[in-house]
């Protein structure tokens, strides 16, 4: 056998190595790619249903303040140690900005 025999047989065994490499490359980077998605769904996901129960909560702390008359302070007791004065502040005003958005998205909606 010769010298360019053996040259191209090497050549063409490690091509087929490297080949089949990189498809067992290719098929672990598309399941790790599938994965991440899977990953920043879950946790978009997730942010947005927090999002929604902290609007419902403020909610529920402004008609404690509001409209039945209690301070800060009595409602987050009423809570039973489940929200602090602070968050309490944090979710009415989150509560307040979002019935500010809401009238603006009903005339959109009118419009079309």
């Amino acid at each position: 056998m010769s010298r360019r025999q053996d040259w191209n047989r090497a050549r063409r065994t490690a091509l087929d190595g490297q080949s089949t490499w990189r498809a067992e490359r290719k098929a672990k980077d598309d399941r790790c790619s599938a994965l991440g998605v899977q990953v920043a769904l879950a946790l978009q996901e997730r942010a947005a249903w927090v999002a929604q129960c902290e609007q419902r909560a403020g909610q529920a702390l402004t008609e404690l303040v509001e409209a039945e008359g209690l301070s800060v302070g009595e409602a987050v007791r009423w809570c039973a140690g489940t929200v602090t004065v602070a968050d309490a502040a944090r979710l009415r005003r989150l509560a307040k900005g979002a019935d500010k958005q809401q009238p603006d998205a009903d005339a959109d909606a009118g419009d079309t």
